[in-house]
């Protein structure tokens, strides 16, 4: 395997200098391209116009196998792993099993109590970025930056926007493997499964 070039201010590599030097433009702070919709900002275009799918709720990555369709060809990559069955990240403590290192990281902390992003602005603390920026926007700036493109729903968060989204699609992508029920949300499929676990 040729050489990964590291980067020298963080554990991540990269196979070729090219990412090596879009990365390191995460650390310069140089983000020249703008989203009009957010405060975002990023250091290469394609990375923008990958983002910027997140407001229009496009997704043009479409699984073979299922209704799932994602907007970027990273995530239906995760999520092929899905149907293969592959969980290579196990945790040390549980059963609990994960397609990516990232979930595994964040999974130890409900271990560890461990809440290391903190509001500025009260005494919230989260596991996830992401939470907190919820928390930010929904309890402190009243930001709804989130916008739905068929209808005036607005909201906090790019998750809570992709679930919104499946009420204009019908989109059901969490299937149960035991029977025919299908879920737009992965909570109600979890609730489902555990009435097949309960009548065995």
């Amino acid at each position: 395997m040729a050489d990964r070039k590291s980067c020298d201010l963080c554990p991540k590599n990269f196979a070729d200098s090219s990412g090596l030097f879009y990365h390191r433009q995460t650390h310069s702070g140089d983000k020249k391209h703008n989203c009009s919709q957010c405060n975002k900002s990023f250091g290469r275009a394609g990375s923008l116009k990958t983002h910027f799918l997140i407001h229009t709720g496009e997704k043009p990555f479409k699984c073979t196998q299922c209704n799932f369709a994602a907007n970027t060809a990273s995530y239906l990559k995760k999520h092929i792993q899905i149907h293969a069955g592959e969980k290579p990240h196990q945790c040390n403590q549980c059963d609990y099993a994960s397609i990516q290192p990232s979930h595994l990281k964040k999974h130890k902390r409900t271990h560890s109590g461990e809440k290391p992003h903190r509001c500025t602005m009260c005494e919230f603390s989260s596991i996830t970025t992401n939470a907190l920026k919820v928390h930010m926007m929904s309890q402190h700036t009243g930001a709804k930056q989130f916008k739905c493109n068929q209808c005036n729903y607005s909201c906090a968060s790019s998750g809570n926007l992709q679930n919104h989204m499946k009420t204009h699609t019908g989109e059901k992508p969490f299937k149960c493997n035991q029977c025919s029920k299908a879920y737009k949300h992965k909570q109600k499929l979890t609730k489902h499964s555990q009435l097949h676990m309960t009548s065995d």
